[in-house]
């Protein structure tokens, strides 16, 4: 039972750098900054006001900053966490590796929220487009820079 938590001989969760924690979080908030700032700006501006008007905004109610930055905080440290022990898990240590292994996560993640949406819940296009090339910039750039910054616990 508790090897299960990493404490016993085998260790089912892969320890890594602290300091990749770190670097995927700023890596994640730089990528999202990027897109939503100088990259697209003013198209990221005109998606959301479109997705404003939409029919799964009317539904919601708007939530404080506080528990946004939050939220988006322990999820980038969580996304951080899971790349990181993908590529000790697959023993990425190349670039082309960790842009493939990006990839491979945007497919899974990514493309079917992007089509559920999309066509679930009616969003805009320039919005799910956006968003899309957010997330791709965030996964294989993160990858691309855990796999350069390393993730491995150097054991001594």
């Amino acid at each position: 039972m508790s090897s299960y938590l990493g404490i016993g001989p085998r260790t089912y969760f892969p320890t890594i750098r602290p300091t990749a924690l770190l670097v995927g979080c700023i890596a994640d908030f730089a990528a999202a900054s990027l897109i939503q700032g100088p990259i697209a700006g003013a198209t990221w501006d005109r998606a959301m006001r479109a997705d404003k008007n939409s029919e799964f905004w009317r539904n919601n109610q708007n939530q404080n900053a506080v528990a946004t930055y939050g939220a988006s905080f322990i999820s980038s440290v969580v996304q951080s966490y899971a790349i990181a022990a993908l590529i000790n898990l697959t023993g990425t240590v190349t670039y082309k590796g960790a842009a493939s292994l990006g990839v491979l996560v945007f497919a899974a993640t990514s493309v079917p929220s992007a089509a559920s949406a999309l066509y679930y819940e009616a969003r805009p296009l320039e919005y799910v487009l956006i968003k899309a090339a957010g997330h791709i910039v965030s996964t294989v750039g993160l990858t691309t820079v855990l796999v350069a910054w390393g993730t491995r616990d150097i054991q001594a």
